[in-house]
């Protein structure tokens, strides 16, 4: 709600938005549907696909992984009985550094996705952006608002499936980078 309230400050102050109704009749504005866009979008999809598949490998070689730590640790604790106490403190301290080292190999396999997931969104949104801009400056829309931020608009305002079918055509994929640096 503070938002909408500075929003329409800020164009009050600006003159770009008065009660007055010559004026508002003047004024072109236009409405997205940004999140539609950054989920059904072609390049949208595709990073799902891409992380989805990733995350599926990931997950196959941590399961694998983890099998292997569990017979591990069953077989030093079917070896305790017949091994010195020194011995057996060994075992348990190099398992003990295989899981640690497991864990941390998981966690960064989920930065990993986390930051593929979120440099794709973010080319996304810069293309997104400046295809707003060009529709805006297409239609003489002088304002632009994220759906999500209106109470009410008449569906003649929305931008979405221009801006879609452009964004589609523009960036039907992005590739994203699984590297670990």
């Amino acid at each position: 709600m503070f938002r909408i309230t500075l929003i329409l400050f800020v164009l009050m102050t600006l003159g770009l938005f008065t009660f007055e109704k010559s004026k508002a009749e003047d004024i072109n504005i236009g409405l997205v549907e940004v999140q539609l866009i950054m989920r059904d979008s072609l390049a949208a999809r595709s990073i799902q696909e891409q992380v989805e598949s990733q995350r599926s490998i990931y997950e196959s070689s941590l399961l694998t992984e983890e099998n292997r730590l569990r017979e591990l640790e069953q077989e030093i604790i079917r070896q305790r009985s017949v091994l010195s106490p020194e011995a057996f403190a060994k075992k348990k301290q190099d398992f003990d550094s295989q899981v640690t080292a497991h864990k941390r190999n998981v966690r960064e396999r989920r930065r990993i996705l986390d930051q593929a997931y979120g440099s794709g969104l973010r080319e996304i949104q810069s293309i997104l952006a400046e295809i707003i801009a060009e529709t805006a400056r297409e239609k003489n829309i002088v304002i632009v608002f994220p759906v999500s931020q209106v109470l009410f608009g008449e569906r003649t305002l929305l931008l979405t499936d221009q801006v879609l079918s452009k964004l589609d055509d523009k960036l039907p994929q992005v590739i994203l980078n699984f590297s670990t640096n």
